[in-house]
């Protein structure tokens, strides 16, 4: 008996605002079921804004005085990854999948390997050759052409956004970019392209859509069918969009480590501390990728407890180091063991211990 081909759904929108394309695209990733394990939704992005990856923290990974004079928006996006031009000239892909392996085998740390396999497929069928290297982008030729993140939920569902420039290069402007520079360039040196740069057809951004999903029924024989949201979803999708929107200060409670340069960009760590010096709160952050549960997971095992390179140490290793597979873009979780510390120690020196502890405490 052969194989059973994976049955989808697949929506496709006209120019819409970044945080409505981004909130749609989740929620028709969580409509995702043993019956269709697939779901595709696509629209080209309108207007002007820059997404940040889910994991970064607004006031280093962008240049916010240059924010002010634009009147830009910023959004958050679902997966995580670096800030990205999220606006005219770029396509919004979300694909939803039922788990890492609803389309091919898929072994810990290679969901993108595996599932950007269709995207391959539809783009190369444009007549333009597109490969993935590795990392968090295909290239179109050898240059960067569309960015690619995913997010896993507990329950095992995946979500993989891709940002395709057609005539608009997904790459933060360089006046927006809030990071040091890093030790390695990003793209590994290789300037961000466009796909009207590349395809010398000028495709349009429904031809573009049209061919990725034709490029996951060529290369894993899923079997589409149109299917608009519901009103439920639309719903849904609507009051997500409407908490999308980020503003500058909404960490500002927390302190913040530097950043850390790390294997695909920064990491950093935010913390907040109660009255006695422990840990009250925990977050991680950066341009990695990771499984959506693992920073509450840590969060919970290090509350309560004194900073020390032992306890952070064992925190990160009991969250991160099995399964394999869980944090992506970091070498070594000693660099989010150094941002954790980091961030505490600024936090003492913001706030210092009292000298006495009564029970004022």
């Amino acid at each position: 008996m052969g194989a059973v081909m994976p049955t989808g759904r697949f929506h496709f929108d006209g120019p819409t605002f970044a945080h409505e394309a981004l909130a749609l695209g989740a929620t028709l990733a969580a409509s995702v079921s043993s019956e269709r394990p697939v779901v595709l939704y696509g629209a080209p992005l309108r207007l002007a804004s820059v997404v940040l990856g889910a994991y970064q923290h607004v006031r280093q990974a962008l240049q916010l005085d240059a924010f002010e004079a634009l009147a830009l928006p910023i959004v958050r996006r679902t997966t995580g990854g670096s800030a990205l031009w999220g606006g005219q000239g770029v396509i919004y892909v979300a694909l939803g999948l039922l788990d890492a392996s609803a389309l091919m085998k898929c072994p810990p740390g290679r969901i993108l390997n595996r599932n950007v396999r269709g995207a391959l497929t539809g783009l190369r069928g444009l007549g333009v050759p597109t490969n993935y290297f590795g990392r968090d982008f295909l290239s179109f030729g050898a240059e960067p052409g569309a960015y690619v993140g995913w997010d896993q939920t507990d329950d095992g569902k995946v979500l993989v956004e891709f940002f395709v420039a057609l005539d608009a290069s997904f790459a933060l402007p360089s006046a927006l970019n809030g990071y040091p520079e890093p030790a390695e360039p990003a793209f590994r040196g290789k300037t961000p392209t466009t796909l009207h740069a590349s395809d010398k057809t000028r495709c349009s951004a429904d031809q573009v859509l049209a061919a990725l999903a034709g490029g996951y029924t060529k290369a894993f024989d899923v079997q589409f069918t149109a299917d608009p949201p519901s009103n439920d979803e639309l719903a849904l999708s609507d009051a997500f969009a409407s908490g999308l929107r980020v503003k500058p200060d909404s960490d500002a409670r927390w302190c913040w480590s530097s950043a850390h340069d790390e294997a695909i960009g920064f990491v950093t760590a935010g913390v907040r501390l109660d009255a006695a010096g422990r840990f009250e709160s925990v977050q991680v952050g950066g341009d990695f990728f990771q499984h959506r549960g693992c920073g509450e997971r840590l969060s919970q095992r290090l509350r309560g407890t004194l900073p020390s390179a032992d306890d952070v140490g064992a925190a990160l290793d009991a969250v991160y180091a099995s399964p394999p597979g869980l944090i992506e873009g970091v070498r070594s979780l000693r660099s989010l063991e150094a941002a954790i510390l980091d961030a505490a120690g600024k936090a003492r020196e913001a706030e210092p211990l009292p000298a006495t502890r009564g029970d004022d405490l």
